[in-house]
């Protein structure tokens, strides 16, 4: 396993974890509504940059361009579109998916150190 997989471990458990917290606390707590927006938000983000630029701009398929934007980018943008008419408002919406979103590219380094490291002392 490398730190890319690693980091992308950790992601994606924090996705399952945020979507629990959404589906267990629901309107009770808006932050937690909110943070699930950002996230999912950032979701949709990820589908474009870096995935698709990444696949024009080097003329070859970047892994996850496909999955990105035909599946996490529809389905995400009906996940934010049930969140904006269950009441969410989209200001905070959009600054929820800016702040999860550098938020997530700074956690995303620590995660890359961490791995490296855990794959050093265990190899």
């Amino acid at each position: 396993m490398n730190e890319f997989r690693f980091a992308l471990i950790l992601i994606t458990s924090l996705g399952y974890v945020l979507t629990f917290l959404q589906l267990l606390l629901g309107k009770e707590c808006p932050i937690a509504r909110y943070v699930y927006c950002g996230f999912i938000g950032m979701m949709i983000g990820n589908a474009v940059f870096p995935h698709l630029l990444a696949t024009i701009a080097l003329k070859r398929y970047a892994p996850g361009t496909i999955t990105g934007l035909f599946l996490n980018a529809p389905f995400g943008l009906a996940v934010l579109w049930k969140l904006f008419n269950d009441g969410l408002r989209i200001a905070y919406m959009l600054m929820a998916i800016a702040l999860v979103s550098i938020i997530i590219l700074a956690l995303l380094n620590l995660f890359f150190k961490i791995g490296r490291k855990l794959i050093e002392e265990y190899s």
